[in-house]
Formats: structure tokens, C-alpha cells, sequence
């Protein structure tokens, strides 16, 4: 095991490795005994952003890892489980997925150029926006948005036709059928799949890990400046 370790150490730690822009350095080589996550062999890594400033997911740096860590493996003929610590910048308490304010904005400013929907005989008309927490995740291995709703028109197909907005069963049958028009509708939630991807994949290039996506989830807030619990 110690000899492996010296072997690895030579083989990781003498060199700088480079994916899309991003340069990952090992740092240490440890085998389990001395360190304090699962596996027989234990790699701590930085990672040098092409831009300190930028936007970034964990997730393409843990799949260009397992890259050059499977090569080596092919080299050695065999196989071993390892544990990853990454640091980002130097930083070992950095997010797992960072998206820069101005990219946060462009985002919104397109979501927004889609506002106009239309459900059993009503057009209503929408304004995105994000929530005080969590706009962004990424737990898993896509990039999760929660994007907040609020209906600001609401317009009957024949103006004759009223809407009781007072009526607790009315008011709650409306906000169901509007949910559901929002969140059934494919069409804009993979245009806006496409916005992310547009915005975000020079800094995040998320279309290089397998299995990994941008996805939408929709929470409607308010209609007409009434609150919907739902």
C-alpha cells in the first residue's frame, strides 16, 4: 500500500492536469488509514478556474477527475475506490455550484420574454422571478433552478364572464388550473432548458458530463397580488 501511495504521489503530484480551461493540481495522496473518508485511497485536489470570478459546477470537475484517476487506473491494471476532496481557488468550503450575479440577471431577463399563457378560455400573463433562497442547486448532478410566479393579468376569452376572486374554492380551483398550465406546458420549460444551457455552458460546460442537465421547478406565488397557498 505504501509503495502504491509513493507510485500515485509521483505520478499524481508531479504535474498539472487541464480540462476545458479548468487545471486541477493534486495536493496529497492518502491512503485509508490517514484519511477520514471511505475508500482505499484518498486524493485532495485544487481546482484553477480560467477565471477566478467565473461560474462553475463541482460536477465537471468530479467527472474530469475520475478521467485522469480511471487513465491512471488503466496504466496500473487494476482498479481501487478513493474518496475526492476538492478545493475551488484554494477554497475548501466553496459551493458546489456558483453562478455569477450578471449571469443570474441575463437569465431572468430571458425567462421573462416568456410571460403570456392561456388555460380554459383565460389568458393570463406571468413575471418571473427567484426566490429569496435557493434560486440554484446543485445536490445532484444537474443544475436545479426554483423559479417563483406570479400572475399580474388575467383575462376571460369572453369579457362577460367574471372571475370571483373572493370565493375560496373558485380562488383555489384557478390556482391549480394555473399551476398546472405552467408546469405541464413542455414547450417552455424546454425553451427555458435552453436558455440555461445558452447562458451557462461557456462557464459551467455542463454538456460534457454524462447524464447531467439544467433542469426548471415552478412555484406560483401570487394572482393578482393574492397569495396562493397551494
Amino acid at each position: 500500500m505504501k509503495n502504491l501511495v509513493g507510485i500515485m504521489k509521483k505520478y499524481f503530484m508531479s504535474r498539472k492536469f487541464e480540462d476545458s480551461g479548468f487545471e486541477y493540481t493534486f495536493l496529497n495522496v492518502l491512503n485509508r488509514d490517514n484519511f477520514e473518508i471511505m475508500g482505499d485511497f484518498g486524493f485532495i485536489v485544487n481546482v484553477k478556474l480560467p477565471d477566478p470570478n467565473q461560474s462553475y459546477f463541482t460536477a465537471k470537475f468530479n467527472d474530469d477527475i475520475m478521467k485522469i484517476i480511471s487513465n491512471f487506473q488503466n496504466y496500473l491494471g487494476e482498479g481501487f475506490s478513493y474518496s475526492l476532496k476538492l478545493l475551488i481557488e484554494g477554497d475548501e468550503n466553496a459551493p458546489d455550484l456558483y453562478i455569477r450575479p450578471e449571469l443570474i440577471e441575463k437569465l431572468l431577463e430571458n425567462f421573462n420574454q416568456t410571460t403570456e399563457f392561456f388555460n380554459n378560455d383565460i389568458l393570463f400573463n406571468v413575471v418571473w422571478y427567484k426566490p429569496e433562497n435557493d434560486f440554484y442547486n446543485g445536490e445532484s448532478e444537474n443544475v436545479e433552478f426554483n423559479l417563483n410566479f406570479d400572475v399580474v393579468t388575467l383575462m376571460p376569452d369572453d369579457p362577460s364572464i367574471g372571475i370571483d376572486m373572493d370565493d375560496e374554492k373558485v380562488f383555489k380551483k384557478l390556482s391549480k388550473e394555473i399551476y398546472d398550465t405552467v408546469f405541464l406546458d413542455d414547450e417552455t420549460r424546454q425553451h427555458f432548458e435552453t436558455i440555461c444551457h445558452d447562458i451557462l455552458e461557456d462557464e459551467l460546460k455542463l454538456s460534457s458530463v454524462e447524464d447531467s442537465y439544467y433542469m426548471i421547478n415552478y412555484d406560483l406565488e401570487k394572482i393578482l397580488g393574492r397569495k396562493v397557498f397551494m
